[in-house]
């Protein structure tokens, strides 16, 4: 994974490729014929003296460049190194912010691993079924790679309308892969990545289980038609390595690993407590609406038909009417929201490497409108601190200004954000 370019260094303290006894690409280019793949500027002007700044501003560009001339020419290569290519190409574009070329290569590897693995999908299943551990390195390569890009693919899906690949209909036939059999990683990276792949399957079943209706339901899945089920596959903690384990009290993590784990939890609990803080915040706003025009309209469930989830039933009409059940899972939804905005403030001031840094952002960005929306709520005021609100302003603009480009989204966020700090506040926040 590369540093932020925030964190590059100069171009003048960069090693020469001919220390490494590497001619750079420069010195190719006029023997070698190049589809010459250029990122844009920061202002998106595409000028051959922009490109040539990123190329000194921005780690390994023009490298990365010349990598793309020679992947252009494997466009119909099928083959498990192609697929590794082209996830690294979509990692690469994930730390430069950019998802929708990053989902592009993804995609792209996504498709190419479902042709390779088409002939070994009945021993993936036999695999499966009989809860056995995959022996071969042929058979790891592959499995590795799919929840690889089916955990890549569903990150960035999450945040933007994009058409998925199809790699999700696969997930129930196909098996964990064998840490044991992998060499080069640490025991900590060993130990952290099956616990990504739980809560990546226990995302994918809340978003079928409660927002998708069209989506038929699976028969392991009756079991989590109650919410509070749900959110307890994941609270106790079974899924994760001992030394990953934490409590919902912890401070956030100081650890890399630690920190995107724990994001990813309660980016889960998030989604699934986030449907009771919505059905209050409308509830309030239409005791507003009924103060001035005298219509109420009722609330209206966020889950699919056949979910047991608790309601503001249309009697009801003060917020003292509301159940206390309700509040009670809409305060763990704010829990939720909090820890998950600032599940990677342990890590310090610099950027943290993350691998989809625009959906990291772009979510923390949602959870603090949904939070600021509570702290004014008459209902959930109270379960939002000040202070701490605050303090979540401050460093999520702080991580918006890393990570944006000047026409990025991401841009666009942060100036939302500085709004509404200013509305809430009455804050400065150009002394962010």
């Amino acid at each position: 994974m590369l540093p932020s370019p925030d964190q590059g260094s100069p171009p003048q303290s960069l090693p020469s490729p001919h220390t490494f006894g590497l001619p750079s690409p420069n010195e190719q280019k006029r023997s070698i014929p190049s589809r010459r793949y250029s990122i844009p500027s920061v202002g998106g002007f595409h000028s051959v003296e922009s490109v040539k700044k990123n190329c000194h501003v921005i780690p390994g560009l023009e490298y990365f460049a010349y990598a793309m001339d020679i992947l252009g020419n494997h466009t119909g290569a099928y083959s498990i190194e192609n697929v590794y290519t082209n996830i690294f190409a979509g990692l690469y574009h994930g730390q430069l912010g950019r998802p929708l070329e990053s989902f592009a290569f993804i995609h792209k590897a996504s498709h190419k691993l479902q042709v390779i693995m088409r002939q070994s999908l009945d021993m993936m299943k036999h695999i499966k079924c009989n809860n056995e551990l995959i022996q071969d390195t042929k058979y790891n390569q592959l499995s590795l790679a799919f929840w690889t890009c089916l955990q890549l693919e569903s990150d960035l899906i999450a945040e933007m309308q994009l058409p998925p690949s199809g790699l999700l209909s696969y997930e129930d036939d196909m098996p964990h892969p064998n840490m044991s059999l992998l060499e080069g990683f640490d025991q900590p990276t060993l130990d952290s990545y099956p616990g990504q792949l739980y809560l990546r399957t226990h995302l994918n079943t809340i978003h079928r289980m409660f927002y998708a209706p069209e989506a038929p339901m699976k028969s392991s899945e009756d079991m989590f038609r109650n919410v509070g089920i749900i959110a307890d596959a994941v609270s106790g903690m079974h899924w994760v390595a001992p030394n990953f384990a934490f409590s919902e009290d912890d401070p956030p993590a100081d650890d890399i690993l630690a920190a995107r784990l724990r994001a990813k939890y309660w980016g889960a609990q998030v989604i699934t407590y986030r449907p009771f803080i919505r059905q209050i915040l409308l509830f309030s706003h239409s005791i507003k609406d009924h103060a001035l025009s005298g219509s109420f309209s009722s609330v209206s469930s966020e889950f699919r038909r056949g979910i047991a989830a608790p309601m503001i039933q249309p009697e009801a009409n003060t917020c003292v009417d509301i159940d206390p059940h309700i509040v009670d899972l809409a305060k763990k939804g704010i829990k939720a929201l909090i820890e998950s905005t600032r599940a990677f403030h342990g890590l310090g001031d610099k950027r943290p490497i993350i691998i989809n840094i625009f959906g990291t952002a772009h979510a923390q960005w949602g959870n603090l409108l949904v939070l600021s929306a509570a702290f004014r709520d008459p209902v959930l005021h109270m379960y939002v601190d000040e202070q701490l609100l605050r303090t979540l302003f401050h460093k999520t603009i702080q991580f918006l200004r890393q990570s944006a480009a000047g026409t990025s989204a991401l841009r666009t966020d942060m100036h939302i954000l500085q709004g509404l700090q200013r509305d809430i506040f009455q804050y400065d926040s150009r002394n962010n």
